[in-house]
């Protein structure tokens, strides 16, 4: 009896952990469901399960309870309304409530549409020369077929196509006992395809094929799920976007249409080039993106024999030792591996396979002419260079030694001499080239400085040192440290070389290691991002842009808010983003987590922090930091205006700040600083640039802020270049002594501080 029972507990207990696991590993998307049950010769597929079934995961997740705030709804709501708005006004003057009432049937036929599972595809039909491919989409309609017919009679009515059009333009036809709506062809018809309708079960199809029915019989004929497999190498669920390639299948059939209309040595050229892509061995693509709890899960594979030819050999193991020099306060970082030289190496061998013998010469000879001219061997360069990197970007503040934050990238050299050669000769011959085309700018001011045994390389341009934006680069221990800044290069440099300790690391904090978990071995591409920090940063982007552009399109009558919604509220609890890539021996995956979209795969890798990185530097987000911020600005502004000043009195300065408000339509308000209590005939900054023009020396100081302007006792300074810098008061001092070491040299007479 006693066994019995047990025996029952037994059964019980494993129906019940069977009932618990079951949505994890049985649950099948609406998407994957219709996808899966595509052609075997399908080319290519995306699908979306519908906002049907993802609107419980949608709303559960980050995306949809930022999507759904009552602010950012109202927000999007303006913004629509506006732009009908100006559709209507551009409108006839009898037609605006027609298109109105078009405008609303249309946004309620798009709404309703997007409810339902979707499968668009392609596939082939070699047998057919005229048309070799046909298109169609697939609508599971089971949840609501009546609410799917209802939406197909408005959207009839919105192209005005009635029932009696519908009955002259159509004809009536049935496949595997489903009646389906095909398009009757116009006699002076010359296109080769056929669109027509109809469902098969729950399912709508519309299709464009090479002859009617063709898709409905194809789909009818069906039995299984013929992709199923296929789509398995990536697993997920509530998939918001699947994405599937045939790419074997694809390059073949390209290869069948161009060899009917190319030259026999083209198609052999074409071939050879796919080839030495390392293109010709490749296989399935399968990218789906769905919600998981919080979060937007992204994985991806792709299919291709690492050969190390071609595209296969780009891409090498990323050294993720780097990230022990990057703090915790970073807000994105990236890693990655380009095998640059591979790629120059590739490109001159596809190059020499496309031209002739003899144009293949005359670019090698046009190319060693340059490189003899220039003193650069672009190899020698590129193989350099051709090592582990590291992105990273830091927001306004969050070094105060680097005040206005940053990017920085760490290149591992293979060969750091010819390197630092090869930049200092680029660095000259721009110089050279720019002078003699044009004596009256200049275009690149290089200034090297030694500190603690390292030499780094200040390269300002001006129109980037106006956006705070001033490149330095230095060499320690065989890697290349490049800057937005020379404090961020310094900080950075100081890291690597032991002299300054890293103060928390991000690999030993916990939101980095339970946002990226165990990570796969061959990793090509590693992106972390502090999703708070760049959330908030992208916002203050915004708000920057959102007032100018809200005054420029007012002129054009158009109103759109010029404050954003508050957000704060819904990014505190964000995680953190991160993607990575990774590559055996048949193929490469990747795979992204995060509370919004991230990038997958090691293209885009850098290019949030590239992007909000150069915009960093003009961002506050405390009061006290605004005010800096808003300083630093009018400061800039006065170097601007200074600029333009000395471009209608042959590169002089102005003898006064007044000056720039006569003739430079500078407002007087630029000359108070946020942070004091002047008043509207105070000003906050010293002048010091009467007797400068816009050739001088960029370390010379123009103008600064006055002593006690801010409470954490620092400066804002205003370079001759025009970019300005927050500066310690020690700082401060040793630039000033070095502006009147250069007054010195060039007898002007010196200036001491305030």
């Amino acid at each position: 009896m006693k066994r019995v029972s047990r025996i029952r507990l037994l059964v019980a207990v494993l129906i019940i952990v069977s009932c618990c696991l079951h949505p994890v590993w049985a649950q099948v998307s609406p998407a994957e469901e219709l996808m899966a049950g595509l052609p075997e010769d399908t080319l290519a597929a995306i699908a979306t399960s519908g906002g049907h079934a993802l609107q419980a995961p949608f709303e559960q997740s980050y995306l949809g309870k930022f999507c759904t705030d009552p602010g950012i709804k109202a927000f999007k709501q303006n913004l629509f309304n506006s732009a009908k708005s100006f559709i209507l006004k551009q409108a006839a003057q009898d037609e605006p409530q027609a298109i109105e009432m078009k405008i609303s049937q249309g946004q309620a036929i798009l709404k309703k549409i997007l409810e339902y599972p979707i499968a668009i595809g392609c596939g082939q039909n070699p047998a057919n020369e005229t048309l070799p491919v046909y298109l169609y989409a697939i609508f599971e309609t089971a949840h609501d077929p009546a609410g799917f017919q209802d939406m197909l009679n408005r959207l009839y009515g919105l192209v005005g196509l009635n029932e009696q059009a519908l009955t002259e333009l159509t004809t009536q036809m049935e496949i595997g006992g489903n009646a389906f709506t095909v398009f009757v062809k116009d006699e002076n018809d010359n296109f080769p395809g056929r669109l027509s309708y109809g469902k098969i079960g729950s399912r709508f199809m519309i299709a464009l094929e090479p002859e009617p029915g063709f898709v409905a019989t194809k789909l009818s004929g069906i039995t299984g799920q013929p992709l199923k497999k296929k789509l398995s190498v990536c697993k997920g669920d509530n998939d918001l976007c699947m994405v599937y390639l045939n790419t074997a299948d694809i390059r073949n059939f390209i290869y069948t249409l161009v060899e009917k209309e190319a030259k026999p040595g083209d198609f052999s050229k074409l071939k050879q080039i796919v080839s030495m892509l390392g293109l010709d061995q490749t296989g399935d693509m399968v990218s789906r993106s769905g919600f998981s709890g919080k979060s937007l899960v992204s994985d991806s594979s792709f299919e291709i024999r690492m050969t190390g030819t071609g595209l296969t050999g780009l891409l090498k193991p990323v050294d993720d030792s780097l990230l022990n020099y990057i703090d915790e306060k970073v807000m994105d970082v990236s890693l990655i591996n380009i095998d640059l030289a591979h790629l120059y190496r590739t490109a001159d061998q596809i190059i020499k396979t496309v031209a002739s013998e003899a144009d293949y010469q005359e670019f090698r000879n046009g190319l060693a002419e340059i490189e003899t001219l220039t003193g650069i061997n672009v190899e020698a360069f590129l193989k350099s260079v051709s090592g582990p990197m590291m992105v990273s970007s830091y927001s306004i503040g969050s070094i105060p030694e680097a005040f206005s934050g940053g990017i920085a990238a760490v290149i591992q050299l293979n060969d750091p001499v010819t390197f630092e050669k090869t930049m200092n000769t680029l660095g000259k011959l721009i110089q050279t080239k720019v002078a003699e085309e044009n004596q009256q700018m200049t275009f690149l001011m290089i200034q090297d400085q030694e500190i603690n045994g390292h030499v780094y390389h200040n390269w300002t341009i001006p129109p980037l040192a106006m956006a705070q934006v001033m490149p330095c680069w230095t060499i320690v221990k065989n890697r290349m440290v490049l800057a937005s800044n020379a404090a961020l290069c310094q900080i950075t440099a100081e890291q690597i070389s032991g002299d300054r300790a890293v103060e928390k690391p991000l690999v030993q904090s916990s939101k980095f290691k339970n946002a990226t978990g165990k990570l796969p071995a061959n990793l090509i591409s590693l992106s972390y991002t502090d999703s708070r920090q760049m959330m908030r940063n992208m916002k203050d982007v915004l708000q920057m842009i959102l007032p100018m552009a809200s005054m420029g399109l007012s002129k054009e009558g158009i109103s759109i808010p010029a404050v954003l919604p508050v957000i704060d509220h819904l990014i505190v609890d964000f995680e953190p983003m991160v993607s990575y890539s990774w590559m055996d021996a048949n193929g490469v995956y990747s795979r992204s987590r995060g509370p919004i979209p991230a990038s997958d795969g090691p293209v885009l890798i850098g290019g949030t922090a590239m992007g909000i990185g150069i915009l960093m530097p003009a961002l506050g987000r405390a009061r006290e930091t605004a005010k800096t911020v808003v300083c630093m600005n009018q400061l800039k502004q006065i170097g601007m205006a200074s600029f333009i000043y000395a471009n209608d009195h042959q590169g002089k300065f102005p003898p006064d700040l007044n000056a720039l408000v006569r003739e430079a339509d500078l407002s007087p308000k630029v000359f108070i600083c946020p942070a004091t209590k002047d008043g509207p005939d105070d000003c906050s900054y010293v002048y010091r640039g009467a007797d400068l023009d816009d050739s001088s020396s960029a370390m010379m100081i123009l103008a600064y802020d006055r002593q006690g302007n801010h409470r954490d006792g620092n400066r804002n300074v205003l370079f001759a270049d025009g970019h300005v810098q927050k500066m310690t008061e020690a700082a401060f001092i040793q630039a000033v002594n070095e502006d009147n070491e250069i007054r010195k040299n060039k007898n002007l007479a010196e200036k001491p501080a305030d």
